[in-house]
C-alpha cells in the first residue's frame, strides 16, 4: 500500500470516528435538538367552555364562560382536535372542585387557577408528551 493511500485512509477513518463519537455523545447528553429541528408546535383552540364560579367557601356564585388554547405538536393536531369533547368533559368534571372566584368580591375569576385546571385536564387527556402550554384567551361571567 502506498504511503499516500495509507495517509488518506487514516484521515478518512479519523473523520468518521470523530463524527460517530460526536453523534453518540450528543445522544448520551440528551441532545436530540442538536442535530434535528425542534418539532413545530401550534395552538389548538379548545372552544367555548363553561365552568361553575365557586368561591373559596365552596358556594356557587355563578358560571364562567371561557375559551382556551393548548399548544401541541403540529403532527398531532388532528388527534387533539378529535379529542376535544373528552377534554371538555374532563374540564367540566374537575372545575366544580376548584375555587375559581377571587378574594376581592368573589366575582373576579382567578385566571391562573383556571389555566392550571385546563392544563391538568389536557395533560390527563392527551399526555405530557403532547401538551406543552395552555392559555386562556377569553373569560366572562354568564
Amino acid at each position: 500500500m502506498s504511503p499516500f493511500l495509507r495517509r488518506l485512509l487514516v484521515v478518512v477513518g479519523g473523520v468518521l470516528l470523530g463524527a460517530l463519537s460526536g453523534l453518540e455523545a450528543s445522544h448520551i447528553v440528551g441532545g436530540e435538538g442538536l442535530f434535528g429541528a425542534a418539532p413545530r408546535r401550534a395552538f389548538v383552540p379548545v372552544g367555548a367552555l363553561t365552568a361553575p364560579l365557586v368561591g373559596t367557601d365552596g358556594r356557587l356564585l355563578g358560571y364562567l364562560s371561557f375559551e382556551a388554547e393548548i399548544e401541541v405538536p403540529v403532527r398531532r393536531e388532528r388527534e387533539v382536535r378529535a379529542g376535544l369533547p373528552v377534554l371538555a368533559d374532563a374540564v367540566n368534571r374537575t372545575s366544580f372542585a376548584a375555587p375559581l372566584a377571587g378574594e376581592a368580591n368573589g366575582f373576579v375569576p382567578q385566571l391562573p387557577v383556571l389555566r392550571e385546571l385546563v392544563h391538568a385536564a389536557a395533560l390527563k387527556t392527551y399526555g405530557p408528551d403532547v401538551v406543552s402550554r395552555t392559555v386562556i384567551t377569553r373569560a366572562s361571567l354568564t
